[in-house]
């Protein structure tokens, strides 16, 4: 890491922990917390855009991981995956909220059919001619 500008780190210094943990540490990575995690965040998106071919190097992806960081862009993007996660319109999920009415709502406009889930994909399956 070290001829990539970044500081070696010890294990225990990246450990992360239980799933709460874990929010609770990439939550603070995005909202600009320095410091061995979030070097090994800015590495890994590195490795990532590289493999991508979005950049020409790993340097320059540790430039637009940070950039995207420091920015707040990566931050807002997980606000919205969480909004959208938490949204059973979009999502098909199980109900969000405790007034039972405003979920039989909801649930009546979301569209009914599931991706891969139609009559002619269950037919093709199974070998069927639709």
């Amino acid at each position: 890491p070290e001829e990539l500008g970044l500081q070696r780190a010890s294990r225990e210094a990246i450990l992360g922990g239980s799933a709460e943990d874990n929010a609770v540490i990439i939550r603070a990575i995005l909202g600009g917390e320095l410091g061995p995690k979030r070097d090994v965040v800015l590495l890994n998106a590195a490795a990532a855009l590289f493999a991508a071919e979005m950049v020409g190097s790993m340097q320059e992806g540790i430039g637009k991981a940070a950039q995207a960081i420091d920015s707040g862009a990566a931050l807002d993007t997980l606000d919205r995956l969480a909004e959208f996660s938490r949204n059973p319109v979009l999502t098909g999920g199980p109900p969000m909220h405790e007034d039972p009415a405003l979920d039989a709502a909801l649930h009546a406009e979301a569209p009914k059919k599931q991706l891969g889930k139609s009559k002619a994909s269950k037919k093709a399956r199974a070998g069927v001619a639709a």
